[in-house]
Formats: C-alpha cells, sequence, structure tokens
C-alpha cells in the first residue's frame, strides 16, 4: 500500500476539518488514525485502507467504535486515493452495504460465480444485485 500522498498531504485534511467546523474530538481521532497507519505501515502487511480496518476485527471491539474506524479509515482512504475531503454526507466504500465481506472466502467465491453465471444466463444486473443482497 502506498502511503506517500498520505504523508506528504494529510496536514492539508486537518486543516480542511478545522476551517470547516468539525469538532476537536473527532479531528484527534483522524490524527491517531493517521499517525497509527503511518507508524505501522511498514510492519503490518497491508494491500489497501480496507485490510487496515480488518486489523481492527482481530480484537473485540464495540460496533460503535468499529463503525467510527470503518467511517475514519474510509474517510482517510477517499483523501488519499481520490484526494476527496470528507463532507458529512459522502459514504466511504471500504465495503458494500450488504455482508458480503463478512462471508468466508468459500461462499464468496459461490456468489461471485452465481453472479458471472446469471449475467452470462442474461439477468439484469440490477436482478442479481438483488438476490446477492438476500443471500448476504
Amino acid at each position: 500500500m502506498d502511503l506517500q500522498n498520505l504523508k506528504e498531504h494529510h496536514e492539508e485534511l486537518l486543516s480542511f476539518m478545522e476551517n470547516n467546523g468539525y469538532s476537536s474530538t473527532y479531528i484527534r481521532r483522524f490524527r491517531e488514525e493517521l499517525n497509527r497507519i503511518l507508524a505501522k505501515a511498514d510492519s503490518h502487511d497491508w494491500q489497501s485502507y480496507r485490510d487496515v480496518y480488518l486489523d481492527y476485527l482481530k480484537a473485540p471491539h464495540s460496533k460503535d467504535y468499529l463503525r467510527n474506524k470503518r467511517t475514519i479509515i474510509g474517510a482517510l482512504e477517499q483523501f488519499d486515493d481520490f484526494g476527496r475531503m470528507p463532507d458529512g454526507r459522502s459514504r466511504h466504500t471500504l465495503f458494500e452495504r450488504v455482508s458480503y465481506h463478512l462471508l468466508c472466502s468459500e461462499f464468496r467465491e459461490l456468489i461471485d460465480f452465481y453472479r458471472i453465471y446469471e449475467k452470462k444466463r442474461g439477468k439484469k444486473e440490477s436482478t442479481i444485485l438483488l438476490y446477492h443482497s438476500l443471500l448476504c
């Protein structure tokens, strides 16, 4: 995972947040997560921001704590990869809105096969996604 952009420009993100009325607590949480990611990137085998978040799942945490981490890490991903500043409206893209990412790899492969197979059979993408979301 290349963090050079984040290293060079993260202060711009924090300044933007300060100048746009984000709370000092929220900015502190961003700063702490930034420092954690930058400090531990070399010692972890992170390939994406999703991997950074999944690291938190290795220890027990509350749902609220994990939701907060997803939000912050997702916003950092949007800033680092796309140059997007947080706007309070855009949702991060660490995970799809369904529970697909929580499934074991064998079941994800089965669902992926289903999606490809049904597309070849001519089903509309919206129908496939509906069934996919019902499975997950």
